[in-house]
């Protein structure tokens, strides 16, 4: 811990406020957001299916997760590295001259991961429960543990044990 708690709400602002203002790598924003949101696209069309569907074919479930967790990634790499110079810098140190500590960053990189994954796992248990219910007249607990485990916790499990998550 950094003795100010587990959060600390006022290094989270001045993150928040840096991440909206700075515009040091807008191009590399952008692209990120873009080629993340290409990735993750097709994931969740994927996921958003009943998987009374797939009927045990879950080969086609590890490829969607690659695809998912490639898109999660390059989305949220806007907040760990950016291009300067023609040379690719870690965001931090641009970042280590402003009154936060290295654990703060990664405890706001976690959160962005958090509310992503959030949003996909809602998205793809209300969608899946919904075309069940609707098109195969059927609903199983599969509709809302396979997005709980594939869309939340698959990401945030692979995330918190990457080097760059913790502190």
């Amino acid at each position: 811990m950094d003795g100010k708690g587990f959060l600390d709400k006022g290094q989270q602002a001045v993150l928040e406020r840096f991440f909206k203002e700075e515009k040091i790598w807008y191009p590399d924003y952008w692209y990120l957001c873009f080629a993340g949101g290409l990735m993750l696209a097709p994931a969740m069309f994927l996921f958003i299916m009943p998987f009374q569907i797939w009927e045990g074919d879950y080969t086609s479930v590890l490829v969607v997760l690659v695809l998912e967790l490639a898109g999660v990634e390059v989305y949220l790499g806007r907040y760990v590295s950016f291009r300067a110079e023609g040379k690719i810098k870690d965001v931090y140190e641009v970042l280590r001259f402003l009154p936060l500590s290295r654990c703060q960053f990664k405890r706001y990189r976690i959160g962005k991961l958090f509310r992503l994954c959030l949003k996909l796992t809602g998205t793809a248990a209300i969608c899946q429960t919904a075309f069940a219910g609707v098109f195969m007249h059927t609903f199983s607990i599969g509709n809302i543990l396979m997005p709980v485990l594939l869309c939340f916790l698959a990401p945030m499990v692979i995330a918190c044990c990457q080097r760059n998550y913790m502190c």
